[in-house]
């Protein structure tokens, strides 16, 4: 870490100081949100760690893994200007949103990816309004949809085709009423992706499964740091 600037310890020129990322060309993104939502295999999945003993293998665990944040680079040189950073779950500790906004630097980063066990929270909800606020892009994840469909196909006695797409207008709508009757009419609006880590790690046996992974990818590795969108702006 660089030594801390004389600003506000909470603005964003300080904390990329603070990050070691002020001057950097890069793409920081922070994965974040509900404990037990499937941040950290992500983050193995998108960059294609499955060694366990790897020493850039993010911990995975029954309970949340995470305990503090932690930078992973991409192995892939075409991708190394992408940094995934694993946040802690926000269920770790009772605290408010904006407390956890600031414990974990998130002002920092050029996007925040809100992970969601099942059904949207309130503090998911003022996460999401504090990143608006302070002009941070924010993203909604759904995660273990290979999961999801599988149940949904048994407990409606459907097959994996119908399973999946009726899963996917279902979850999608619920999940926008509930951004829309906790948040406001511009949050239900905010980008849903339904994903799987078990797609992303075995794309040909779990290709029935495939919902937005490649979206979220292409989202990932296209954007420009927000920064430079600033600048050019």
């Amino acid at each position: 870490m660089g030594n801390s600037t004389s600003g506000n310890p909470h603005d964003r020129p300080t904390v990329r100081h603070d990050l070691s990322l002020d001057g950097a060309i890069s793409f920081s993104v922070a994965v974040c949100g509900q404990m037990k939502a499937g941040k950290s295999r992500f983050i193995n999945a998108i960059r294609g760690i499955a060694d366990k003993n790897a020493a850039d293998y993010a911990p995975v665990g029954n309970y949340d893994a995470t305990t503090d944040v932690k930078k992973y680079a991409f192995r892939d040189s075409n991708l190394s200007h992408i940094w995934l950073y694993d946040v802690p779950g926000s269920g770790r500790v009772s605290i408010y949103s904006e407390d956890y906004f600031k414990a974990n630097k998130l002002v920092a980063f050029d996007c925040v990816l809100i992970f969601i066990e099942g059904r949207i929270r309130e503090e998911d909800i003022q996460l999401a309004k504090i990143a608006r606020d302070k002009g941070i892009p924010f993203k909604f994840i759904l995660s273990k949809c290979d999961e999801r469909i599988k149940r949904h196909q048994t407990d409606h006695a459907v097959d994996q085709g119908t399973a999946k797409k009726e899963f996917s207008k279902n979850t999608t709508a619920v999940t926008r009423k509930q951004l829309y009757e906790k948040g406001d009419l511009a949050m239900s609006q905010t980008d849903v992706f339904l994903i799987s880590s078990e797609v992303i790690e075995n794309p040909e046996e779990y290709r029935d499964y495939r919902i937005d992974e490649d979206y979220l990818l292409r989202y990932i590795t296209t954007q420009v740091p927000l920064d430079v969108q600033r600048t050019a702006s």
